[in-house]
């Protein structure tokens, strides 16, 4: 009973946590959370995804035990918002910047289709489609990668991701440019009927006579009801 009472023991002082076995103490550093990531970053070397994946478990409360993040939500996201739109840049600039040269070597395999991917989610994710739209949609389409990143922004879009969230005009005439050029006027039509357009009435009649044009009746329904 006294080896149960003296070992088996964890005890807490600020960032520092000590466990009392049965032949000794030992010693462990809580990490504040954005140690934690920069250890993944640097001590680990994880890839985007991982890094990424790591922030979004702790901005959404599913990874506790970090000093320093509140466990209240609001007060949590308020905290970490602002370093999560930096993170997300950052870290599209590093994977731009380590991969592009090699990206005909098997290594370096789809590493544009992954960081576009990864961006979007992590953008939605944040509820942070300005970001995701200016800055993000910038390094991309710098790097040659606009057309890719539209590719792989439509799966989103269809899914109903954005259906709910203001797309910039800007980017629905990329869209509107991008499946005109490859006469893919069905695939706007879909597209279409997950965007609400209304707050760019001049877009919309542009859209209202391209779906006229084409006989998108569906789209055409969708943008004279919305």
């Amino acid at each position: 009973m006294r080896g149960r009472a003296c070992t088996q023991r964890v005890k807490r002082y600020k960032n520092q946590v000590f466990l009392l076995g049965t032949r000794a103490v030992t010693r462990a550093k809580v990490f504040q959370w954005r140690e934690y990531l920069d250890y993944l970053k640097f001590k680990e070397n994880a890839d985007m995804s991982t890094v990424l994946k790591s922030a979004l478990d702790i901005y959404n409360g599913e990874s506790k035990g970090f000093a320093k993040v509140p466990d209240e939500k609001e007060v949590r996201e308020c905290l970490l918002g602002s370093f999560m739109k930096d993170l997300i840049k950052e870290n599209v600039q590093q994977a731009i910047f380590k991969y592009s040269k090699a990206a005909e070597s098997k290594s370096a395999l789809q590493w544009d289709l992954i960081a576009i991917k990864s961006a979007i989610e992590f953008c939605l994710n944040i509820n942070s489609p300005a970001v995701l739209f200016t800055d993000i949609f910038s390094l991309f389409a710098q790097s040659g990668l606009e057309t890719k990143f539209l590719q792989n922004l439509e799966p989103f879009i269809l899914s109903g991701a954005f259906k709910k969230q203001a797309v910039p005009e800007a980017i629905v005439r990329k869209l509107l440019a991008y499946y005109e050029s490859r006469e893919e006027f069905k695939a706007l039509e879909k597209v279409l009927m997950k965007l609400d357009v209304t707050e760019h009435p001049r877009l919309k009649d542009e859209l209202v006579v391209v779906c006229k044009v084409h006989c998108l009746i569906g789209g055409l329904m969708h943008l004279m009801s919305t």
